[in-house]
């Protein structure tokens, strides 16, 4: 239950309360606000199905910061993108040849799926900090050609989120603060992972992608 209402003040806190002020100052709402539900809703499941957050998560030396440094940056990117949205282009509205709304839509969808998948196929290895627990070598499902698929779904959400509501400066720069996060995170947790399997991981890193396939 706790978890619950840490979500529903976070979502409060960076969609509602920008929602709020707008219709403080302009004394009207426009019916455009729909087109933020289904990011509002996406951020929902995102959130849900992440661990609660704990002291001894800060305080995990092994993770060298890039827990608080996804947060920061995640939650940077949707206030940039919901300043730009609803105080910069003042809610625009929907147009019915709108691509770019549902091809952000169908990103959603797919990154908040592929992240399922892997956190169902990590089980009780998924964590929030790196080195939190003595891992098991996982390399089915989705881990048999990519080794961080949960963040490569949590990126494509997120970059998606900007592309939902047609923000083009503010989806790049979700991209660049989303990417830079990700890619200090995995070099943190590969670092890790390599200590604790060492030539086992060597190995695995040599037929699989880190975050995007054929990519890197």
């Amino acid at each position: 239950m706790k978890n619950y209402f840490k979500v529903a003040f976070t979502l409060l806190l960076f969609y509602g309360l920008p929602v709020l002020i707008y219709f403080l100052r302009n004394h009207d709402l426009s019916l455009t606000t729909w087109q933020l539900i289904p990011v509002v809703v996406g951020c929902a499941m995102l959130l849900i199905t992440q661990p609660t957050i704990t002291k001894a998560d800060f305080e995990n030396t092994k993770d060298r910061g890039s827990m608080i440094i996804l947060l920061v940056t995640s939650w940077l990117g949707q206030w940039v993108l919901m300043i730009d949205w609803i105080f910069i282009r003042n809610m625009p509205d929907f147009q019915e040849n709108n691509y770019a709304f549902y091809l952000g839509l169908m990103g959603m969808i797919t990154g908040l799926t592929f992240r399922y998948i892997a956190i169902r196929e990590l089980k009780e290895n998924f964590t929030n900090t790196v080195g939190k627990i003595t891992p098991t070598l996982i390399k089915t499902g989705p881990y048999s050609y990519l080794r961080h698929p949960s963040y490569t779904g949590a990126w494509l959400f997120l970059v998606a989120t900007g592309v939902t509501l047609q923000g083009f400066w503010s989806t790049m720069i979700i991209l660049i603060l989303i990417t830079g996060s990700y890619v200090y995170r995995v070099s943190i947790e590969e670092k890790f992972l390599i200590s604790v399997f060492g030539e086992k991981y060597t190995d695995y890193q040599k037929y699989t992608w880190k975050l995007f396939p054929f990519i890197w």
